[in-house]
């Protein structure tokens, strides 16, 4: 077993090359400008970079972890201002944990293979920008992402993309703020996506497209609560369901579009969501096209419009 454990403030590259085994990396920097790097190939490795910055001002940290093989841990910590997080993986039964304190943060992975999973929190406390754009592509892909943010309304400068290609998909978006954007893509098979945004001017959407079993799932469920909130969703075959939640004072919008199959969007009696709470203004529009399709909606409030298209 390789076990590395550095210290520094200045630039590191650290590089384990040749399919070695056991490699375990650890990287402390502290300070500002720091650039923090792991290389590793070969089975059972472990890269941690953790770096501490200037609490109130940028601290231009950047931290690279590429790894390729097989069972592939990444962490990232970094606290203070200016972040940035770089990850690659290669292989199967990876997994990459990030995570941002402050302000001005940007989250950047790629997975290639099987059994990957990224985990990813970001939390910005004085109204600056953050962004974190993840990719999955292979077999059995999770990505959780919590994300936090106190924007103000209108700016979107904050957003969050989760894209996933291959099997198995299951997505979680969590974003609490203002003005935050949340996006979700899937594609060929399994599907389900959850996206989750609380407070005031938040954007959502989720595309999804393809299944072949699990049942053919294609589930979203959506969950925003606040004003001039906004969800968009598109669903592509084959046992369709969305389950919506919008409240707060009014001002939401939400556009539902879903072709083919077992189509649902529900709420009211049985409930299990698509609801628009407040004192009004609500908008709900919704095109389902092929069959067994169901919508049930319930808008409270004044002024809301609901525009319903079926076809089969």
């Amino acid at each position: 077993m390789k076990k590395v454990l550095v210290t520094g403030t200045a630039l590191l590259a650290f590089a384990a090359t040749g399919f070695a085994q056991f490699n375990e990396a650890t990287l402390n920097q502290a300070g500002l400008y720091n650039d923090g790097k792991v290389y590793q190939s070969g089975i059972n490795h472990d890269a941690t970079i953790n770096q501490n910055g200037n609490g109130s001002s940028s601290s231009f940290n950047k931290s690279t972890l590429a790894q390729e093989g097989v069972n592939q841990g990444a962490v990232s910590t970094q606290t203070g201002h200016g972040h940035e997080v770089n990850s690659l993986q290669r292989g199967q039964d990876n997994n990459a944990y990030f995570t941002q304190d402050n302000a001005n943060s940007y989250a950047f992975s790629r997975q290639y293979g099987q059994n990957n999973y990224i985990s990813s929190s970001q939390i910005s406390v004085d109204g600056t920008a953050a962004k974190a754009d993840f990719l999955q592509e292979g077999n059995r892909n999770r990505a959780y992402l919590v994300y936090q943010s106190d924007q103000v309304i209108g700016l979107d400068i904050t957003t969050s993309v989760i894209k996933q290609r291959g099997n198995d998909h299951v997505a979680y978006l969590t974003q609490l703020g203002d003005a935050n954007a949340g996006e979700i893509y899937q594609s060929d098979n399994w599907g389900y996506a959850w996206g989750y945004q609380s407070g005031n001017g938040n954007k959502l959407r989720i595309d999804q497209k393809g299944s072949a079993t699990f049942a053919d799932q294609n589930k979203v469920d959506i969950y925003q609560y606040g004003n001039f909130n906004q969800a968009k969703t598109y669903q592509d075959g084959v046992r369709n369901r969305i389950g919506l939640v919008q409240s707060g004072n009014g001002n939401n919008y939400a556009d539902i579009n879903q072709f083919g199959s077992d189509n649902v969007v529900r709420g009211t009696g049985g409930d299990t969501f698509a609801r628009q709470m407040g004192v009004g203004n609500n908008r709900l529009e919704s095109l389902q096209t092929g069959n067994g399709q169901t919508l049930y909606v319930n808008q409270n409030g004044n002024t809301n419009m609901g525009f319903v298209r079926q076809t089969n």
